[in-house]
């Protein structure tokens, strides 16, 4: 064997090792004092590594850090609240807050380098940007909580609601705006109303594949003169509307040409999953169209589930939206909001709450703006059609001149339209069921009814087959168990005489013959006890069907506010009169096509 010289790093790591034993070593009269101590390897190698920090401070009180590139050091500075990276320039810049600047003078320990020059000019100038920091957070805050503003928007088709007019307010002061007001409110609307006030057009538009149709609706509704397209049809109109399950797949043709200046993520929260490829797109998109656009571009984000009681589902909206620096930046954010206590819950949810809402986020309850709203509102979503052709067929089958034959026709249309729709129906129950609200949902045809309770097990439900008892102990449960979300009924069996105030919405699959059965169904929710306004949503067939030719009908015997609100006054008569409006339609419509043909 032979000997060889320790390394420098073998004999460092032997003295280091001996001071554990100074006290035993000293009673064996061995000093170890007077062993000089060797060179530490690594602590001259840090040192090495560490030269060339510097740390500056530049115009507006900016402070600059440069070093060549080193892992270390780069994990240190980016512990240094607020900083941000200036790719450009290839430097670190932190601002001159408090906050910052311990950070900044904690980093400076940490790596040996010394403080600038002007350091307190720096501090003063931090302290008063703090200080109109602090009152731009208080009085977004305030626009935040508002329920009305002075604020008018030029080429709008409608009137918005005071509450709405807060909101549009508020999304174009600070444009990168998260949406969060309750369903029924009229995200869809404040969000067009934005866009219009900032005349930010062409704008794409991302949404659940059950509400292309409603999009461009309401679209040609508040934005006349305005082209509304499916992207896939025509990627070039003023507002494209885009299936968020198809934005992966486009988004490489969306970002080689960007040019929309608006971007809308509808029901935002289906974003939130960190990894997924939509989510993804979707970061990549509203990036390059802020990128490109600066201070021009629009990004909103609506949703109405309760994502901002959950801080994890936050963070993909405050990505989205390219806030992550507004509430303090990404280290900040995962020590400091994702913090849990001994119970699972966050710690600091409700300052994230207030940060956000300072910076970009906006939330109204109904209960908040009950005074805008009327006591009943009718919403009309499109709900589109699995085989439009195999409807279409039906409709146009030639039919005989009598009125038995075009009632036994309409009775098919009804129930093949229910069919067609059940997809899309099925989908936005789910939607509206991410918002945690309870819904009451109707349909007529006892197949249909039987397909929703199958869709969603664990529903109460008060069906034609149901007895007295099985009833009661439905409404109960819907009542006092707050797990239970959802109700299926029968118009004839629950259109009437029910109490089911624990819910503000109610939804309608199919429709019933007379304003007078709609009115008393609608009327389930908004009785004693009941304290929101409540919406009433009409999920309809589009285009030329049973559903649309129904609804006009029935909006047409709805001629009186009396009349609205005591559906027992419209009898038998008005079931004959809409009957026989659907029979003269359908006649009318099958001669004009030559389809009529005579009885035998």
């Amino acid at each position: 064997w032979e000997r060889r010289p320790w390394s420098p790093g073998q004999s460092f790591a032997v003295w280091k090792m001996l001071q554990k034993y100074r006290g035993q070593l000293a009673g064996m009269d061995f000093d170890l004092t007077t062993l000089p101590a060797p060179a530490d390897p690594k602590a001259g190698q840090e040192a090495k590594a560490k030269q060339g920090v510097s740390i500056e401070v530049g115009s507006g009180g900016i402070i600059v850090i440069t070093f060549p590139y080193n892992d270390e050091i780069k994990e240190l500075v980016r512990q240094i609240p607020g900083r941000t990276w200036d790719g450009v320039n290839k430097q670190w810049l932190a601002p001159s807050t408090p906050l910052s600047i311990q950070g900044v003078q904690r980093f400076a320990e940490q790596v040996g380098a010394a403080m600038p020059v002007g350091l307190m000019e720096a501090i003063e100038y931090g302290r008063k940007a703090l200080v109109e920091a602090e009152a731009a957070a208080k009085e977004g805050l305030k626009d935040s909580l508002a329920t009305d503003a002075d604020f008018h928007i030029e080429g709008l088709g409608g009137i918005l609601m005071p509450f709405q007019r807060a909101g549009a307010k508020y999304g174009t002061r600070v444009k990168r705006c998260l949406i969060a007001d309750e369903p029924g409110l009229g995200k869809t609307v404040e969000a067009l109303a934005i866009v219009q006030h900032q005349q930010a057009f062409p704008a794409l538009v991302v949404c659940p594949s059950s509400l292309q149709l409603n999009w461009i609706r309401e679209t040609r509704k508040w934005l006349p003169g305005k082209l509304p397209q499916l992207y896939e049809q025509n990627a070039y109109a003023d507002v494209c509307v885009l299936s968020v399950d198809s934005l992966a797949k486009y988004a490489p043709h969306i970002n080689e040409r960007v040019r929309f200046k608006t971007v809308v993520f509808d029901e935002a929260h289906y974003l939130k999953g960190y990894k997924a490829q939509r989510t993804v797109a979707a970061k990549e998109v509203a990036k390059l169209i802020m990128h490109k656009f600066k201070a021009e571009a629009l990004v909103l984000a609506l949703t109405g589930t309760p994502v901002i009681n959950d801080a994890k589902d936050m963070l993909s909206m405050i990505q989205l939206l390219g806030r992550i620096e507004d509430v303090g930046g990404w280290v900040k954010f995962q020590k400091h909001y994702l913090a849990k206590d001994y119970n699972g819950k966050y710690k600091h949810l409700e300052e994230l709450q207030a940060v956000c809402r300072a910076s970009f986020l906006i939330r109204r309850e109904k209960s908040q703006v009950l005074t805008d709203l009327p006591a009943k509102r009718r919403v009309v979503v499109d709900t589109a059609m699995t085989d439009a052709k195999a409807y279409k067929a039906l409709a146009d089958k030639p039919l005989e001149d009598t009125e038995a034959a075009a009632l036994v026709r309409i009775g098919e249309l009804r129930r093949e339209a229910a069919r067609q729709k059940m997809d899309a129906v099925k989908a936005w129950v789910k939607e509206f069921g991410e918002t945690g609200k309870k819904l009451i949902l109707f349909a007529s045809h006892r197949d249909i009814q039987a397909q929703l309770v199958a869709e969603f097990q664990g529903c109460a439900k008060v069906l034609g087959d149901d007895d007295t008892k099985a009833r009661q102990a439905a409404v109960d449960r819907f009542q006092e168990d707050p797990d239970c979300r959802l109700i299926v009924c029968s118009l004839k069996a629950a259109g009437v005489g029910l109490t089911l105030t624990a819910a503000s919405d109610v939804a309608f699959v199919e429709l019933g013959w007379t304003p007078g059965d709609m009115d008393q169904a609608e009327d389930r929710a908004p009785r004693i006890g009941q304290r929101d306004s409540v919406t009433a949503w009409y999920l309809m067939a589009p285009g030329e069907t049973i559903d649309t030719d129904m609804m006009a009908l029935i909006a047409s015997k709805r001629d009186s506010a009396s009349r609205l609100l005591d559906g027992a006054k419209a009898g038998s008569i008005e079931d004959k009169d809409v009957k026989a409006g659907m029979v003269k339609a359908l006649l009318a419509r099958a001669k004009a096509a030559g389809k009529l043909r005579a009885a035998a």
